[in-house]
């Protein structure tokens, strides 16, 4: 079974993109985004068994956290998809469109109206407020200054689905990157 997924850079930025050109300044603080991303890809897993970054998840003090993104962000990791369409300002703990949002290549439709969605529901709340929001998530639990991962299955599971379910959801995701890796998806 699926632990961990490989991280799609292109949806990822693609989302990001999309998501802060919903903002008024078409920028946000890093906290705001990161949670922003992770309720986003939280709620694609609730509704269709798929998250939209495939990226992993880990528990840190501030919350839950999608953590190639925050390694990107907080880090400065290589990411050239992402850098091309996002500056980060460390200084400024923010980031912003560096011009035009990504175009849309990876994202369904769907998915950027879940991301819509999302905006219309949490848009609105600071990054602080959804890091305290986020301590009321069942797959989070304070790591004491550190970091857990949040697998997969784990998720799958506070998302109420089915042992059986996460058996076959982890078989179709990690078929999925086989396919995707043969094909250089």
């Amino acid at each position: 079974m699926i632990d961990q997924i490989k991280f799609n850079e292109q949806k990822a930025t693609e989302a990001a993109t999309t998501l802060l050109a919903l903002t008024e300044t078409q920028k946000a603080d890093y906290l705001w985004i990161i949670k922003m991303l992770y309720f986003i890809d939280r709620e694609a897993l609730q509704r269709w068994e798929r998250p939209i970054t495939y990226d992993s998840y880990v528990a840190m003090p501030h919350g839950p956290v999608l953590s190639t993104i925050y390694n990107i962000i907080k880090k400065n990791y290589p990411s050239v998809v992402w850098k091309r369409y996002i500056v980060t300002r460390p200084k400024d703990h923010e980031v912003s469109l560096n011009g035009s949002p990504a175009p849309r290549r990876k994202l369904s439709e769907a998915e950027a109206e879940l991301i819509n969605e999302m905006y219309r529901r949490y848009g609105h709340l600071s990054g602080k407020e959804l890091e305290d929001l986020s301590h009321h998530l069942p797959e989070w639990h304070d790591p004491k200054g550190s970091s857990t991962p949040i697998t997969l299955p784990a998720l799958l599971k506070v998302l109420d689905n089915k042992p059986e379910d996460i058996e076959r959801i982890s078989l179709e995701l990690e078929q999925e990157q086989e396919i995707n890796a043969l094909f250089g998806a």
